[in-house]
């Protein structure tokens, strides 16, 4: 307080710590509103340094709650990778031996059945396995969509006939119908679009135990339509709400055992990454339909052709230094035994070394066109031998296949740094190992092509109007598996219809379409 009102003398004040300055002489309402503005100021001061610290408090405990996500999600993925390594390494010897056994022409037909049987329970436990690393791929933002070009009618001939066998075997029917609109090449990611349908009919015929498991395809204003649909025991609208939920499983109990509960949860997150939704409705006692569309562009189709059967024989060596010489390098015995049976099979000398020292030692003596090369050995592991072969004059430019039952992309990506050309993971599959030592050394294979005896023309009589009559009704049903059936009853007649086997080959690989030009139905 002053009775000095200049400026300087103000600001002089204000300079040694005064909060505010009054003029004498003194008026009580003044001082009294600067006394309450002070008091009001000292408390909103207050208020700020309290939230100040509050804030301060709440971005440490985010940063402490940001680690320990941070921590235990390095944990799970650490966990996941250890899981996949164990269950993949004994499977890698279950789907080996099968297909080793499989390919034995002296197996007597029952115990082909058996291997057989063997073969599709180890192929559906993959594909658990590979459920539970996809899901958490997705939840981490992993998964990418990789577009390319492909053939639609070859595409789902496949995914059909993996389910034929399935479905023969149960009292239901499988039904396919496409429309003309459906282009014959589409671009998209085929792999996880085949994922998604594979998912659903897997889904649908498994909960449905008489009538009908349909697959439906159209393609409208750029968009691929794709509903599954069948007659099942249906899903309740309480069901409905977390149908699509991780581990969630609704139905009979009896049916739970047979997945992990991850398939629609993974196919619902696949469709949203392609841009569409995945939708569904069911009724109780009437069945359940799964509908989605995807934006697809049409494509030029004239080089990518439907897939043949065929059968590797053996190679011819383009080098023309004779037979190739492989060696194996894999801690594991019996893994060492499916890879040397497989490949000397097709005229490979196969070699062995049971860790990256013995592989390094054995490669300088045998002198390899390519080495598969297991990744986690003991005494020297995979990684560091490629490394030291690679800085070696002689094998700079040999292929070096990493072969591991890692499966996460940061193990592929190790493997490539460390100078392999290729990564394949285990279970080891017959046509993943001849396709990617194709593309890596110099070699021609030799196939065996069944389509090379079939005779290019049928002799017999036409069709009868009856079974004329019966194939259209059974075709504008899509009841391809009758379909299949009747051709086949009719093919073993003592004179059979005339181009009955062509017929029946366009039946074996669902193309409705064909078929109808070939009984010139409209």
């Amino acid at each position: 307080m002053s009775a000095l009102a200049d400026d300087e003398v103000i600001v002089k004040a204000f300079q040694i710590g005064a909060v505010d300055y009054v003029t004498k002489p003194l008026r009580s309402i003044e001082v009294l509103a600067r006394v309450n503005r002070q008091i009001e100021l000292s408390r909103l001061r207050r208020a700020l340094e309290l939230e100040l610290d509050h804030s301060a408090k709440l971005l440490k405990s985010l940063e402490e709650a940001k680690l320990q996500a941070e921590t235990a999600n390095q944990a799970k993925s650490a966990f996941l990778a250890n899981m996949s390594h164990e269950l993949r390494t004994p499977l890698n010897s279950i789907l080996g031996f099968a297909q080793v056994m499989e390919q034995d022409e002296r197996l007597p037909p029952d115990q082909l059945t058996r291997v057989e049987a063997i073969h599709r329970a180890g192929d559906n436990l993959l594909t658990l396995i590979n459920d539970v690393l996809d899901l958490a791929k997705i939840e981490s933002g992993k998964i990418d969509i990789i577009e390319r070009d492909w053939n639609t009618e070859n595409f789902f001939t496949q995914i059909l006939e993996m389910f034929r066998v399935r479905v023969e075997s149960r009292n239901i029917r499988l039904a396919y119908a496409t429309t003309d609109n459906v282009p014959p090449g589409l671009r998209g990611d085929d792999v996880r679009l085949r994922q998604v349908i594979v998912n659903l009919l897997s889904n649908a015929v498994k909960f449905t135990e008489r009538g009908t498991v349909s697959l439906q395809v159209d393609y409208l204003n750029n968009r691929l339509h794709i509903s599954v649909i069948d007659t099942g025991v249906g899903i309740t609208t309480e069901n409905l709400a977390k149908i699509f939920k991780p581990f969630s499983q609704v139905g009979d109990s009896a049916k739970k055992v047979e997945g992990t509960g991850l398939g629609l949860a993974i196919s619902k997150r696949l469709v949203e990454a392609m841009n569409g939704q995945l939708e569904i409705e069911s009724t109780i006692g009437v069945g359940t339909k799964f509908h989605f569309s995807i934006p697809s562009t049409t494509t030029e189709i004239a080089a990518i052709q439907p897939a043949k059967a065929k059968t590797i024989i053996g190679y011819k060596n383009l080098l023309d230094t004779g037979p190739i010489h492989i060696l194996v390098a894999d801690d594991s015995a019996n893994d060492r035994l499916i890879l040397k049976t497989l490949l000397e099979k097709i005229g490979f000398v196969v070699h062995e070394a049971a860790d990256g020292q013995d592989c390094i030692n054995q490669a300088h003596a045998i002198k390899p066109l390519a080495i598969l090369m297991d990744i986690k050995m003991p005494i020297m592991g995979g990684l560091e031998a490629v490394s030291i072969l690679r800085n070696t004059e002689d094998f700079q430019d040999i292929a070096i296949l990493s072969v591991s039952a890692a499966a996460f992309e940061t193990d592929s990506n190790q493997a490539l740094a460390a100078g392999c050309n290729a990564h394949i993971s285990k279970p080891v599959t017959l046509e993943a190992l001849t396709s990617t030592l194709g593309q890596h050394l110099p070699i021609e294979w030799q196939i065996l092509d069944p389509a090379l005896s079939t005779p290019a023309h049928d002799q017999g009589r036409p069709f009868t109007t009856e079974e004329i009559n019966t194939l259209s009704s059974m075709i504008s049903k899509g009841a391809v598996l009758e379909l299949q059936s009747f051709l086949a009853q009719i093919s073993v007649h003592p004179n059979p219809p005339k181009d009955i086997n062509s017929i029946l080959a366009e039946a074996n690989r669902f193309n409705l379409k064909n078929l109808k030009k070939l009984l010139n139905l409209s």
